[in-house]
């Protein structure tokens, strides 16, 4: 390895260490955190695994815990993301040697990895594979309930009283299938919806029960339900706001939790992000989805 380089593992829950690897996502992806890292909420278990160019970050690969129900069971897992090289920096075999110590870092703390990436082959010969996903398109089983739907409230992600509440929620929540659910993943849920304007956080205080939707293809669109206890199908209905005339709706994760008829179709991930898997999965070749408020 170069001699030009330092290799440091860094947590992100100190603020102050967090600027070479921000300016890292922002020169090579543009992609701008800012805004999220000033929230001050990055998950204390968190590491980035960097090379160090004085001080500017040549090459990282980050690791986050992002614990699962899969199979029917929690199990302790984990992401991979902020996967970056920047450009005078690549073909130094920077980007497998770092791969090669968040593996080994990985190894007896998590029994699966997880990332989105769109470039499967790069991680193939580390042992992930490719996971496709599927939506799933039909019709709710619920009636309509007016004032139900009036209960609702957008919640506002520059509230600090907001943000924490999508927090605890996360922290309690029910995962959304006994197949493939999230179990806690408030802060890169936080960082998802700061980046996507068009998704709606309601909130049914009756439930207490945050639903995340958004329009797509002509359709309604059920990204999340975040929720200590899973909502009756009226209440989903209610903050979706759906009526006796709307037709299909589009459910981006496994509805075995949900009332209706649904059928699966291939996803097409947005901005090419395929998920890929370490580890195993039980039910491998079925339709789920992870949802996207995993997106990393």
């Amino acid at each position: 390895m170069t001699t030009e380089l330092s290799f440091r593992i860094d947590a992100m829950d100190d603020q102050s260490r967090r600027g070479p690897w921000l300016n890292l996502l922002r020169d090579v992806f543009a992609i701008d955190l800012s805004a999220y890292s000033a929230l001050d909420i990055w998950h204390p278990g968190y590491r980035a695994f960097s090379y160090w160019a004085g001080d500017v970050i040549a090459a990282n690969v980050s690791i986050r815990p992002l614990p699962l129900l899969m199979d029917g069971q929690i199990v302790p897992a984990a992401q991979l993301h902020a996967v970056a090289t920047r450009p005078q920096w690549r073909r130094r075999g920077l980007f497998a040697d770092l791969m090669t110590r968040v593996l080994a870092y990985a190894d007896g703390r998590f029994d699966r990895l997880l990332l989105f990436t769109a470039q499967c082959d790069l991680y193939r010969p580390f042992g992930f594979r490719h996971l496709p996903q599927h939506s799933f398109v039909g019709f709710l089983d619920a009636a309509p309930d007016s004032a139900a739907a009036a209960d609702c409230r957008c919640l506002d992600l520059a509230d600090a009283d907001d943000r924490a509440l999508i927090l605890a929620l996360h922290a309690a929540r029910t995962p959304v299938s006994r197949d493939l659910g999230l179990v806690d993943n408030g802060d890169i849920f936080i960082a998802n919806a700061i980046a996507r304007p068009d998704w709606q956080l309601r909130y049914s205080p009756g439930a207490h029960a945050l639903v995340v939707l958004a329009e797509g293809s002509g359709r309604k669109r059920l990204i999340d339900v975040v929720a200590p206890a899973w909502p009756d199908a009226a209440t989903i209905a209610a903050a979706l706001d759906l009526s006796a005339t709307d037709g299909e709706i589009e459910i981006l994760f496994p509805p075995d939790r949900l009332p209706g008829d649904f059928r699966a179709l291939p996803y097409t991930p947005e901005d090419d992000d395929h998920l890929m898997i370490r580890g195993p999965l039980a039910n491998e070749g079925a339709a789920i989805m992870l949802p996207l408020t995993a997106l990393s």
